[in-house]
Protein backbone atom coordinates (compact mmCIF):
# COMPACT_ATOMS: atom_id res chain seq x y z
CA UNK A 1 0.00 0.00 0.00
CA UNK A 2 2.60 2.23 0.76
CA UNK A 3 4.53 1.53 -2.32
CA UNK A 4 0.92 2.30 -4.59
CA UNK A 5 0.75 5.49 -2.66
CA UNK A 6 4.44 6.86 -3.17
CA UNK A 7 3.48 6.13 -6.94
CA UNK A 8 0.67 7.55 -6.68
CA UNK A 9 2.26 10.69 -5.23
CA UNK A 10 5.02 10.64 -7.46
CA UNK A 11 3.29 10.58 -10.83
CA UNK A 12 0.95 13.46 -9.31
CA UNK A 13 3.84 15.79 -8.69
CA UNK A 14 5.43 14.41 -12.12
CA UNK A 15 1.94 16.02 -13.64
CA UNK A 16 2.44 19.42 -11.84
CA UNK A 17 6.08 19.71 -12.86
CA UNK A 18 5.37 18.92 -16.43
CA UNK A 19 2.40 21.04 -16.55
CA UNK A 20 4.60 24.29 -15.20
CA UNK A 21 7.01 23.36 -17.92
CA UNK A 22 4.33 23.47 -20.63
CA UNK A 23 2.76 26.68 -19.13
CA UNK A 24 6.05 28.29 -19.17
CA UNK A 25 6.98 27.40 -22.43
CA UNK A 26 3.75 27.64 -24.26
CA UNK A 27 3.66 31.25 -22.44
CA UNK A 28 7.01 32.43 -23.09
CA UNK A 29 6.13 31.83 -26.45
CA UNK A 30 3.15 34.29 -26.89
CA UNK A 31 3.38 37.73 -28.26
CA UNK A 32 5.77 40.67 -27.11
CA UNK A 33 4.30 43.53 -25.12
CA UNK A 34 1.61 41.33 -23.11
CA UNK A 35 1.06 42.90 -19.46
CA UNK A 36 0.66 39.81 -17.45
CA UNK A 37 -1.43 36.91 -17.96
CA UNK A 38 -4.47 38.53 -15.48
CA UNK A 39 -7.81 39.48 -17.99
CA UNK A 40 -10.71 42.06 -16.57
CA UNK A 41 -14.33 40.97 -16.13
CA UNK A 42 -16.19 44.05 -16.78
CA UNK A 43 -19.77 45.01 -16.24
CA UNK A 44 -20.91 46.65 -20.05
CA UNK A 45 -24.08 47.74 -20.91
CA UNK A 46 -22.53 51.52 -21.87
CA UNK A 47 -22.00 52.57 -25.42
CA UNK A 48 -18.51 54.48 -24.60
CA UNK A 49 -17.14 52.94 -20.80
CA UNK A 50 -16.37 49.46 -19.94
CA UNK A 51 -16.67 49.36 -15.97
CA UNK A 52 -14.13 47.07 -14.47
CA UNK A 53 -15.61 44.66 -11.85
CA UNK A 54 -12.53 42.75 -10.97
CA UNK A 55 -9.54 40.83 -12.33
CA UNK A 56 -9.71 37.13 -13.41
CA UNK A 57 -6.87 35.02 -14.03
CA UNK A 58 -7.29 32.71 -17.52
CA UNK A 59 -5.71 31.44 -20.50
CA UNK A 60 -8.72 32.21 -23.04
CA UNK A 61 -7.57 36.07 -23.39
CA UNK A 62 -4.58 35.17 -24.74
CA UNK A 63 -6.29 34.17 -28.14
CA UNK A 64 -7.33 37.77 -28.46
CA UNK A 65 -4.01 39.23 -28.32
CA UNK A 66 -2.53 40.84 -31.31
CA UNK A 67 0.67 39.77 -32.61
CA UNK A 68 3.30 43.20 -32.13
CA UNK A 69 3.15 45.53 -34.98
CA UNK A 70 5.60 47.62 -32.60
CA UNK A 71 8.61 47.73 -35.35
CA UNK A 72 5.71 49.18 -38.16
CA UNK A 73 5.01 52.14 -35.44
CA UNK A 74 8.79 52.50 -35.09
CA UNK A 75 9.09 52.60 -38.89
CA UNK A 76 6.82 55.16 -39.35
CA UNK A 77 7.91 57.40 -36.87
CA UNK A 78 11.30 56.84 -38.56
CA UNK A 79 9.75 57.73 -41.85
CA UNK A 80 8.46 61.30 -40.59
CA UNK A 81 11.05 62.50 -38.80
CA UNK A 82 13.20 61.71 -42.03
CA UNK A 83 10.76 63.33 -44.34
CA UNK A 84 10.87 66.74 -42.04
CA UNK A 85 7.28 66.54 -41.22
CA UNK A 86 7.95 65.92 -37.48
CA UNK A 87 11.52 66.58 -35.63
CA UNK A 88 10.20 64.16 -32.43
CA UNK A 89 7.16 62.19 -31.90
CA UNK A 90 5.87 59.57 -29.35
CA UNK A 91 3.39 56.91 -30.00
CA UNK A 92 0.89 54.80 -26.91
CA UNK A 93 -1.19 52.13 -28.31
CA UNK A 94 -3.47 50.19 -25.70
CA UNK A 95 -6.06 47.68 -26.51
CA UNK A 96 -8.98 47.88 -23.72
CA UNK A 97 -10.02 44.78 -23.81
CA UNK A 98 -6.94 43.34 -22.62
CA UNK A 99 -4.33 45.67 -21.95
CA UNK A 100 -1.80 44.61 -24.61
CA UNK A 101 0.16 47.80 -25.07
CA UNK A 102 2.82 49.60 -27.19
CA UNK A 103 4.81 52.21 -26.57
CA UNK A 104 7.21 54.32 -28.78
CA UNK A 105 9.53 56.94 -26.93
CA UNK A 106 6.43 56.79 -24.74
CA UNK A 107 8.63 58.14 -21.96
CA UNK A 108 9.76 61.55 -23.63
CA UNK A 109 8.49 64.67 -22.24
CA UNK A 110 6.17 66.92 -23.99
CA UNK A 111 3.80 70.08 -23.22
CA UNK A 112 0.69 69.09 -22.94
CA UNK A 113 -0.92 72.56 -23.89
CA UNK A 114 -4.65 72.36 -24.19
CA UNK A 115 -4.62 68.46 -23.65
CA UNK A 116 -4.67 69.58 -19.82
CA UNK A 117 -8.65 70.86 -20.29
CA UNK A 118 -9.85 67.20 -19.89
CA UNK A 119 -8.33 67.23 -16.30
CA UNK A 120 -10.83 70.32 -15.91
CA UNK A 121 -13.54 68.81 -17.07
CA UNK A 122 -13.22 65.51 -14.58
CA UNK A 123 -12.38 67.89 -12.03
CA UNK A 124 -15.72 69.65 -11.53
CA UNK A 125 -17.41 66.06 -12.95
CA UNK A 126 -16.03 64.47 -9.51
CA UNK A 127 -17.19 67.67 -7.72
CA UNK A 128 -20.65 67.31 -8.87
CA UNK A 129 -21.06 63.89 -7.55
CA UNK A 130 -20.75 65.59 -4.19
CA UNK A 131 -22.19 68.75 -5.02
CA UNK A 132 -24.70 68.41 -8.00
CA UNK A 133 -25.15 72.12 -8.25
CA UNK A 134 -21.86 72.88 -9.42
CA UNK A 135 -22.60 72.31 -12.98
CA UNK A 136 -25.58 74.64 -12.78
CA UNK A 137 -23.98 77.56 -11.61
CA UNK A 138 -23.26 80.44 -14.23
CA UNK A 139 -20.54 82.94 -14.78
CA UNK A 140 -20.84 85.78 -17.24
CA UNK A 141 -17.61 86.23 -18.98
CA UNK A 142 -16.13 89.53 -19.18
CA UNK A 143 -12.51 88.97 -19.86
CA UNK A 144 -10.90 91.65 -22.38
CA UNK A 145 -8.18 89.39 -23.14
CA UNK A 146 -8.85 86.53 -26.13
CA UNK A 147 -6.89 83.32 -25.05
CA UNK A 148 -7.26 81.89 -28.43
CA UNK A 149 -5.61 84.60 -30.70
CA UNK A 150 -2.83 82.49 -30.89
CA UNK A 151 -4.16 79.36 -31.49
CA UNK A 152 -3.88 77.45 -35.09
CA UNK A 153 -7.18 75.88 -34.60
CA UNK A 154 -9.96 78.40 -32.87
CA UNK A 155 -13.22 77.77 -31.87
CA UNK A 156 -16.04 77.07 -34.16
CA UNK A 157 -18.48 79.05 -32.01
CA UNK A 158 -16.87 82.29 -30.19
CA UNK A 159 -18.36 83.26 -26.67
CA UNK A 160 -19.87 86.79 -26.36
CA UNK A 161 -18.45 89.40 -23.65
CA UNK A 162 -20.93 90.44 -21.48
CA UNK A 163 -22.95 86.65 -21.97
CA UNK A 164 -23.68 84.08 -18.88
CA UNK A 165 -22.88 80.55 -19.33
CA UNK A 166 -23.48 77.63 -17.10
CA UNK A 167 -20.57 75.47 -16.04
CA UNK A 168 -22.09 72.43 -18.14
CA UNK A 169 -21.88 74.86 -21.14
CA UNK A 170 -18.42 75.98 -20.40
CA UNK A 171 -17.40 72.44 -20.43
CA UNK A 172 -18.84 71.30 -23.59
CA UNK A 173 -17.56 74.57 -25.06
CA UNK A 174 -13.77 73.96 -23.31
CA UNK A 175 -13.97 70.51 -25.03
CA UNK A 176 -15.69 70.48 -27.95
CA UNK A 177 -14.57 73.63 -29.11
CA UNK A 178 -11.31 73.54 -26.95
CA UNK A 179 -11.84 77.44 -25.76
CA UNK A 180 -9.31 78.86 -23.78
CA UNK A 181 -11.77 81.67 -22.41
CA UNK A 182 -14.11 78.35 -21.63
CA UNK A 183 -11.30 77.27 -19.55
CA UNK A 184 -10.11 79.88 -17.69
CA UNK A 185 -13.29 81.04 -16.56
CA UNK A 186 -14.09 77.34 -14.95
CA UNK A 187 -10.14 77.07 -13.80
CA UNK A 188 -10.98 80.92 -12.09
CA UNK A 189 -14.10 79.02 -10.41
CA UNK A 190 -12.49 76.13 -9.39
CA UNK A 191 -10.63 76.18 -6.06
CA UNK A 192 -7.31 74.89 -6.95
CA UNK A 193 -7.07 72.21 -4.51
CA UNK A 194 -10.19 70.40 -6.11
CA UNK A 195 -8.23 70.68 -9.77
CA UNK A 196 -4.79 69.19 -8.19
CA UNK A 197 -6.29 66.48 -6.64
CA UNK A 198 -6.89 64.93 -10.23
CA UNK A 199 -3.35 65.10 -10.71
CA UNK A 200 -2.51 63.56 -7.29
CA UNK A 201 -4.83 60.81 -7.94
CA UNK A 202 -3.14 59.62 -11.10
CA UNK A 203 0.40 60.87 -9.77
CA UNK A 204 1.17 62.98 -12.44
CA UNK A 205 2.70 66.56 -12.24
CA UNK A 206 0.73 69.28 -11.23
CA UNK A 207 0.64 72.01 -13.65
CA UNK A 208 2.33 74.93 -11.98
CA UNK A 209 4.56 73.19 -10.01
CA UNK A 210 7.09 71.76 -12.80
CA UNK A 211 9.88 73.37 -13.43
CA UNK A 212 10.35 72.49 -17.32
CA UNK A 213 7.59 72.81 -20.12
CA UNK A 214 7.94 69.51 -21.49
CA UNK A 215 6.98 67.31 -18.58
CA UNK A 216 4.40 64.72 -19.49
CA UNK A 217 4.53 62.05 -21.87
CA UNK A 218 2.25 60.00 -23.82
CA UNK A 219 1.94 56.95 -21.12
CA UNK A 220 1.19 59.35 -18.18
CA UNK A 221 -1.33 61.34 -20.68
CA UNK A 222 -3.19 57.96 -21.63
CA UNK A 223 -3.93 57.07 -18.06
CA UNK A 224 -6.67 60.14 -17.95
CA UNK A 225 -8.12 58.19 -20.90
CA UNK A 226 -7.92 54.87 -19.11
CA UNK A 227 -9.89 55.42 -16.49
CA UNK A 228 -12.44 57.31 -17.96
CA UNK A 229 -13.36 54.00 -20.11
CA UNK A 230 -12.28 52.35 -16.70
CA UNK A 231 -14.87 54.33 -14.63
CA UNK A 232 -12.67 54.12 -11.93
CA UNK A 233 -12.37 57.65 -10.94
CA UNK A 234 -15.61 59.09 -11.86
CA UNK A 235 -18.83 57.53 -11.40
CA UNK A 236 -19.73 55.77 -14.54
CA UNK A 237 -22.91 57.99 -15.30
CA UNK A 238 -19.72 61.05 -15.55
CA UNK A 239 -17.60 58.42 -17.24
CA UNK A 240 -19.65 58.49 -20.01
CA UNK A 241 -21.10 61.74 -19.69
CA UNK A 242 -17.52 62.88 -20.72
CA UNK A 243 -16.58 60.14 -23.30
CA UNK A 244 -19.43 61.67 -24.93
CA UNK A 245 -18.47 65.50 -25.13
CA UNK A 246 -15.24 63.83 -26.20
CA UNK A 247 -16.65 62.15 -29.16
CA UNK A 248 -18.51 65.72 -30.29
CA UNK A 249 -14.77 67.44 -30.43
CA UNK A 250 -14.40 69.37 -33.07
CA UNK A 251 -10.95 68.94 -34.61
CA UNK A 252 -10.83 66.51 -37.86
CA UNK A 253 -7.54 66.36 -38.44
CA UNK A 254 -5.16 63.65 -36.27
CA UNK A 255 -6.93 60.60 -34.94
CA UNK A 256 -9.65 60.97 -36.38
CA UNK A 257 -8.74 61.39 -40.12
CA UNK A 258 -7.07 58.28 -39.96
CA UNK A 259 -10.32 55.78 -39.07
CA UNK A 260 -13.74 55.60 -41.15
CA UNK A 261 -15.80 57.99 -40.79
CA UNK A 262 -18.59 55.79 -39.29
CA UNK A 263 -16.07 54.68 -36.36
CA UNK A 264 -17.29 56.62 -33.37
CA UNK A 265 -13.96 58.59 -31.57
CA UNK A 266 -13.63 60.12 -28.50
CA UNK A 267 -10.23 62.54 -28.59
CA UNK A 268 -8.85 65.35 -27.62
CA UNK A 269 -6.16 67.87 -29.55
CA UNK A 270 -3.47 69.58 -27.67
CA UNK A 271 -1.32 72.34 -29.58
CA UNK A 272 1.38 74.15 -28.43
CA UNK A 273 3.75 77.17 -30.49
CA UNK A 274 6.65 78.75 -29.49
CA UNK A 275 8.58 80.77 -31.68
CA UNK A 276 9.56 78.20 -34.37
CA UNK A 277 8.85 75.57 -32.22
CA UNK A 278 5.63 73.80 -32.59
CA UNK A 279 3.72 70.77 -30.34
CA UNK A 280 0.87 68.74 -31.95
CA UNK A 281 -1.05 65.83 -29.78
CA UNK A 282 -4.19 64.00 -30.10
CA UNK A 283 -5.28 61.20 -27.84
CA UNK A 284 -8.08 59.36 -28.38
CA UNK A 285 -10.30 56.33 -27.95
CA UNK A 286 -11.25 54.31 -30.93
CA UNK A 287 -14.67 52.43 -30.93
CA UNK A 288 -13.49 49.73 -33.15
CA UNK A 289 -16.65 47.55 -33.27
CA UNK A 290 -15.94 44.86 -29.99
CA UNK A 291 -12.07 46.21 -30.24
CA UNK A 292 -12.02 50.03 -28.97
CA UNK A 293 -8.17 50.91 -28.34
CA UNK A 294 -6.33 54.12 -27.27
CA UNK A 295 -3.84 55.76 -29.35
CA UNK A 296 -2.02 58.88 -28.26
CA UNK A 297 0.35 60.64 -30.39
CA UNK A 298 2.43 63.54 -29.16
CA UNK A 299 4.92 65.16 -31.77
CA UNK A 300 7.28 68.16 -31.99
CA UNK A 301 8.33 69.96 -35.09
CA UNK A 302 8.08 73.34 -37.58
CA UNK A 303 4.36 72.65 -39.39
CA UNK A 304 1.22 72.45 -37.67
CA UNK A 305 -0.72 70.73 -41.04
CA UNK A 306 2.31 68.59 -41.31
CA UNK A 307 2.34 67.27 -38.04
CA UNK A 308 -1.61 66.51 -37.71
CA UNK A 309 -1.37 64.71 -40.86
CA UNK A 310 1.19 62.93 -39.09
CA UNK A 311 -0.43 61.81 -36.57
CA UNK A 312 -3.04 61.11 -39.36
CA UNK A 313 -0.77 58.92 -40.81
CA UNK A 314 -0.41 57.10 -37.31
CA UNK A 315 -3.60 56.70 -36.61
CA UNK A 316 -4.50 54.72 -40.21
CA UNK A 317 -1.46 52.37 -40.29
CA UNK A 318 -2.27 51.56 -36.41
CA UNK A 319 -6.18 51.13 -37.82
CA UNK A 320 -5.31 48.92 -40.67
CA UNK A 321 -3.14 46.40 -38.28
CA UNK A 322 -6.29 46.19 -36.05
CA UNK A 323 -8.42 45.60 -38.94
CA UNK A 324 -6.54 42.65 -40.51
CA UNK A 325 -5.83 41.24 -36.96
CA UNK A 326 -9.21 41.36 -36.01
CA UNK A 327 -10.10 40.12 -39.25
CA UNK A 328 -8.29 36.71 -38.86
Amino acid sequence: MKIKLATILLLFLFGIALGVVIDRTVFANKVQDVDSDAHSVRLGGYSLINPLLECEVGSEKLTQRYTSFKYKIQDEVDKLKKSGDVEEMAVYFRDLNNGFSIGINQDMGFTPASLLKLPVMMAYFKQSESDPSILKKSYKYTDYEDRNVGEHVKPRQSMERGQSYTVEDLIYRMIVFSDNNAMALLVENLPLPIQDKVYTDLDISIPGVRGVDDYMSVSDYAAFFRILYNASYLSKDNSQKALGILTKVDFAQGIRAGVPSNIPVANKFGEREEGNNQQVHDFGIIYYNDHPYLLGVMSRGKDFDKQAASIKDISRMIYSQIQKQVKL
